[in-house]
């Protein structure tokens, strides 16, 4: 292997490290967003058992916060998918230098 394919080799290496790291960040973000999440909405369904006459209340906010969930996880999901382009990018990228190379 000579040192141009030694080098393009490390960075690309570099590159998917740093790709799967933030990969990483966002599924901690997921899994910390979801506990977030529910333990508010425990805290809120007490709070409202407590002073809601009805249940319509309660019901409104178990919605809300659904919603709200169901928004974050997509943003993150968004991001994520993001995050596995650049990795296919990076290993194309990497693959056309490669070939580039062997044909010099």
């Amino acid at each position: 292997m000579s040192t141009s394919e030694e080098q393009l080799m490390a960075d690309y290496r570099r590159t998917r490290q740093e790709l799967e790291e933030q990969e990483e960040t966002i599924q901690s973000f997921k899994r910390k967003g979801r506990h977030y999440i529910e333990e508010s909405q425990q805290n809120l369904w007490h709070l409202l058992q407590r002073i809601a006459l009805d249940n319509e209340s309660l019901n409104e906010a178990q919605r809300e916060y659904h919603y709200l969930e169901e928004s974050y996880l997509e943003v993150l999901d968004k991001e994520r998918r993001k995050i596995t382009q650049k990795q296919d990018d990076a290993e194309q990228a990497y693959r056309k230098a490669l070939r580039n190379l062997d044909e010099k």
